[in-house]
Formats: structure tokens, sequence, C-alpha cells
């Protein structure tokens, strides 16, 4: 099930605001880096103000991050792993979703 941009744009923002997110959804996002950066950060009970400050970055680029608007760099991605406490490899590798047979 794809899902359309505004619909992940509410679902990034169900995330952020810490709400149960279905299933479906939390694939959809784990599909593209910045989705994948929003969901570390939410697993880890951080704000995007908290990640800002363990990344040395502006909290605006955090933000322009997870819309995929801007991809962060080889370093920013390496202290991101470490500072939610995931794999660089996990932020870096689109998962592969197989339907059920």
């Amino acid at each position: 099930m794809l899902l359309g941009a505004g619909k992940v744009a509410r679902v990034k923002r169900q995330v952020i605001l810490g709400k149960p997110i279905p299933v479906e959804q939390v694939i959809a996002l784990s599909k593209t880096l910045g989705g994948r950066i929003a969901i570390a950060r939410h697993a880890a009970g951080m704000s995007q103000w908290d990640l800002c400050a363990k990344v040395h970055v502006s909290q605006p680029l955090i933000s322009l991050w997870e819309r995929n608007r801007v991809a962060p760099d080889d370093a920013a991605v390496r202290l991101i792993a470490k500072a939610t406490g995931c794999t660089v490899s996990y932020l870096t590798t689109a998962p592969v979703v197989r339907k059920a047979a």
C-alpha cells in the first residue's frame, strides 16, 4: 500500500508527536532515509530538538532531513546513528518488503 505525500506528512507528524502508528504507515516511512531518521529518533524517545543538540545541527535541518528535502552527509548519518542507538546501515539501507503469498 503506497501512501500519498499528504498522508506521509501526517504520519510523520504522528511520529513526531509520539502517537501510535499503524504498521503499514511505519513501513511506508521506512522506505526513505528521512523516514528512517524519524523512526529512529522516535524509537529513542527523542524530539527533533534533542537530536539536533547531539548531532550539532539546527532543528530546521533535522526537519528537512526527515521530510527528505535535504540528505544528511555521511558524518551526520554516523552521528544520528550513534545518538539514536541504531546502525548506520539501518539508516542508509531501504528495507525489502515482501507481500504475503
